[in-house]
């Protein structure tokens, strides 16, 4: 049960977290991009103005762009009690980071731009997209979807994805190292926030693990607020 003071607290340590991570990825784009490179085309042209001489040398940097984030929140039976944490956390990115959130359990629906909306009623509007989607968790089957429908041509080196489950999936186990692969294979750097102080690797999960760049304990308002300095 979520006592009032609690949902202020979340809200506002949700956003402090966000703005942690916006802040600290930032900075290491912007230390990546110190580096200046000569631009050739720029030099050349302002050379004409020494008689071809190169005393006026261009140089560029590197664009700077924060990474993009993803967030895939598991809204499974077993994970029902942990809904409004990982929901609000994922509108606070939403929000602060311009992340897209998606909820799964038998399939996967984005919800941007649900959480976007300014209401505190989060949960009735997840339980409206997600009604129908049926018993069990299919976390494989819901990667895929994500990988092939979603973000097909978004995926790169610059995307962190942040699995926020308990890693209990009713697909063949083999299918998670599959499908994990695939992300990683796109250049996509998967965080795994798991509802416990440590991670309880499934058979799937434990097949998978190597492929999870860290497992990140979220399962109270302390734990969160360690996410920030995680998450590189």
């Amino acid at each position: 049960e979520w006592l009032q003071s609690d949902l202020q607290r979340l809200k506002q340590l949700a956003e402090e977290v966000a703005l942690r991570v916006r802040k600290r990825l930032m900075r290491r784009k912007e230390w990546v991009s110190r580096s200046q490179m000569l631009d050739l085309r720029r030099t050349l042209r302002n050379s004409l103005r020494f008689g071809g001489v190169p005393l006026a040398p261009a140089y560029r940097r590197a664009r700077r762009e924060l990474p993009q984030i993803y967030i895939l929140v598991d809204v499974s039976r077993s994970m029902e009690i942990y809904a409004q944490l990982f929901l609000r956390v994922a509108r606070a990115f939403c929000e602060v980071v311009e992340a897209r959130a998606f909820v799964f359990h038998t399939r996967l629906a984005e919800i941007t731009a649900l959480l976007k909306k300014r209401t505190g009623r989060v949960q009735e509007k997840i339980n409206a997209v997600t009604f129908g989607f049926g018993g069990g968790t299919r976390i494989a089957t819901s990667l895929d979807d994500f990988v092939h429908a979603h973000a097909r041509t978004a995926l790169s080196g610059r995307s962190i994805v942040l699995v926020f489950s308990d890693g209990y999936d009713t697909d063949p186990p083999q299918q998670l190292a599959a499908s994990l692969a695939r992300l990683n294979g796109r250049g996509a750097r998967v965080y795994w926030l798991h509802p416990s102080q440590r991670a309880h690797f499934s058979t799937a999960l434990a097949q998978a693990q190597h492929l999870v760049r860290a497992f990140i304990p979220a399962h109270n308002l302390e734990s969160l607020e360690k996410l920030a300095g995680l998450i590189q």
